[in-house]
């Protein structure tokens, strides 16, 4: 037993030693951890890699989206698509320019001094829009290499120009402005306390927030941003302005500031701030004479609701309330949800909203009984739908189709309030980070009407003033 003891020990370690010859010679000299490096490398490689236009990561996700998900499938026009995709991309990129005569069956496309030529006339399907997309993509990558041209940027300006062909409202997010977006809502991010907006084509500060390191520091209304730290504010868009000036908690910030008029300086001055979490609250309010109560909705974050049920606590405070003006002029949007329960704050029964889905279905949000208001007289204010506002709020990537207006028919529509219009116009106003909103579930009024196409008429129109500044850093 003991001489099969010891032949079995001697084979286990020849066995071994053969084992570890092979590894060497598969793995080189460090053995069996060399061959985990291409692994541990990859993703590093992956991502400081050149990005490839060509793989249509963001296109083909957008596509198989509208496809599966796009509520109006007689909406969906890929030729249109297509020589939407490309104009978008010819106006943010200056380098790339894009030629049809009348409606030929082949564009021109041009990189600098070089061109070439792509058909359009056989493209059927949202497949053969990739396809196109994809031979285009190979043109213009080639030719922009070396520049600064962002091929993400390119890519995302594409997605969003098919996305235009099918109604005002579907868009696409980049990560950027995802974040941006989920910041806007949550009512809180890490900043300085300014509203800012460009006047007289320079960055301006609108007001100082109070308890803020904008107010503390000293800068007041009307003061001019011309750098912030060493970046020059001239023609810089007022969305880069505002991811500028806010950052993590902590970290610092150099704002030079030109102040006009008594006491100001023509010198550009630096102020050094250092950033801190700002609460933004998305509910204004304000007791008028004779127990009539003002809150104004700025937008619809995650605290409306509770904000709204505060200013009304507070108003019962002093007294029952007589009557309520509900301020919607210069709401963006926001939140569903919260615009929903707000409206619900005021109606007692029947459907707030309605969205129908190409594969969901429908859903429906009705209000209920517990919790309503008393029914004092309410007058809601809005603004005017120009066609500039929709513009800028399709480029600002906020909610699609302002929930102002959308809240306002419900109400009305539910006998619950008076709605006075204004006009105004606002100054300056794949990853899983990735998001594509095309209009897959499609808003409905309480009569089960497009939200888009039937905007509840106004009882009066008086000359309101908007009371819009800009966004926060």
């Amino acid at each position: 037993m003991r001489v099969l003891e010891r032949a079995g020990r001697v084979l286990f370690f020849l066995s071994t030693i053969a084992l570890a010859f092979v590894l060497s010679a598969k793995f080189g000299a460090g053995s069996l951890w060399r061959g985990f490096e291409p692994a541990v490398a990859g993703p590093t490689q992956q991502k400081n890699a050149p990005y490839d236009l060509t793989r249509l990561e963001a296109v083909n996700e957008t596509l198989k989206y509208v496809r599966k998900k796009y509520v109006d499938p007689d909406r969906i026009k890929p030729r249109q698509m297509l020589l939407s995709a490309l104009n978008y991309i010819q106006r943010d990129v200056a380098q790339v320019i894009v030629h049809q005569e009348g409606n030929a069956d082949e564009i021109t496309v041009q990189v600098e001094n070089e061109k070439k030529a792509f058909r359009v006339d056989n493209i059927q399907g949202p497949w053969d829009v990739a396809a196109r997309l994809r031979e285009v993509f190979a043109f213009l990558q080639k030719n922009l290499e070396g520049s600064d041209v962002d091929l993400r940027e390119l890519e995302y300006a594409a997605c969003n120009g098919m996305l235009h062909t099918l109604d005002p409202h579907s868009t696409f997010l980049s990560p950027e402005a995802y974040r941006d977006m989920n910041v806007t809502t949550s009512g809180a991010f890490g900043g300085l306390g300014i509203v800012i907006s460009v006047r007289d084509q320079q960055l301006t500060v609108m007001r100082p927030m109070p308890g803020t390191p904008a107010q503390r520091a000293g800068l007041k209304r009307f003061d001019r941003i011309v750098k912030i730290d060493n970046e020059s504010t001239l023609n810089m868009p007022l969305d880069d302005a505002v991811r500028r000036l806010r950052g993590e908690e902590g970290s610092p910030v150099t704002l030079w500031i030109v102040r006009e008029g008594d006491g100001g300086w023509s010198e550009p001055k630096p102020f050094e701030l250092t950033r801190e979490t700002i609460k933004v609250t998305s509910v204004d309010s304000r007791q008028l004479d004779g127990g009539i109560g003002y809150v104004k909705l700025k937008n619809f974050q995650s605290s409306t609701l509770e904000e709204t049920v505060a200013a009304l606590n507070g108003f019962k405070q002093k007294g029952p309330i007589k009557g309520l003006v509900m301020d919607l002029r210069g709401n963006p949007g926001g939140l569903l949800d919260q615009s929903v329960k707000v409206a619900d704050l005021f109606l007692s029964d029947g459907v707030i909203v309605k969205t129908v889905g190409a594969s969901e279905g429908s859903e429906e949000r009705k209000a209920v009984g517990p919790g309503t208001e008393p029914g004092y007289p309410i007058v809601v204010l809005v603004s005017g739908n120009s066609r500039e506002r929709q513009r800028d709020r399709r480029r600002r990537a906020e909610e699609p189709g302002s929930r102002g207006h959308r809240r306002a028919a419900d109400l009305r529509q539910g006998q619950r309030a008076a709605r006075l219009p204004r006009r105004h116009s606002r100054e300056g106003g794949a990853e899983a980070d990735d998001r594509r909103v095309p209009d897959a579930e499609r808003g409905l009024d309480p009569r089960g009407r497009h939200h888009a196409r039937h905007r509840a008429r106004p009882d009066d129109r008086r000359p309101l003033g908007d009371g819009s500044d800009g966004p926060e850093g």
